[in-house]
């Protein structure tokens, strides 16, 4: 049986690859702690992303994160609604939020993670 576990603020503010789409449909890449916005186009069939405007810290949007991609564009967490924790998905694990995120481990080997 997989275990639940929500994804803190903190967790992402080390987050270095990666994206996230909020509940108002914008996405953002993560970048050395911070959030870059992105826009979609259709180029060949497929949607190419492109950075728009400057990063800010993940703290003014993670109460808005409603899904959560790993690097691949594996999705990892989602979030039900603005006042939800944003839960990781049954099939992912915290080595794979690691990997997906390219996150640090704090020193006292603690993931960051709250359960």
């Amino acid at each position: 049986m997989a275990i639940k576990f929500t994804i803190s603020k903190n967790r992402l503010e080390g987050a270095s690859a990666g994206r996230c789409q909020t509940f108002s449909k914008q996405f953002y890449r993560f970048e050395d702690g911070s959030v870059i916005r992105q826009v979609g186009q259709f180029v060949s069939g497929e949607t190419m992303y492109q950075d728009w405007g400057e990063p800010i810290g993940v703290e003014k949007i993670y109460d808005q994160i409603k899904v959560l991609f790993s690097e691949s564009g594996k999705v990892i967490a989602l979030r039900k609604t603005t006042g939800d924790e944003l839960i990781a998905c049954r099939n992912v694990s915290i080595s794979d939020l690691e990997k997906g995120l390219q996150t640090k481990v704090l020193p006292n080997r603690c993931p960051g993670l709250i359960s």
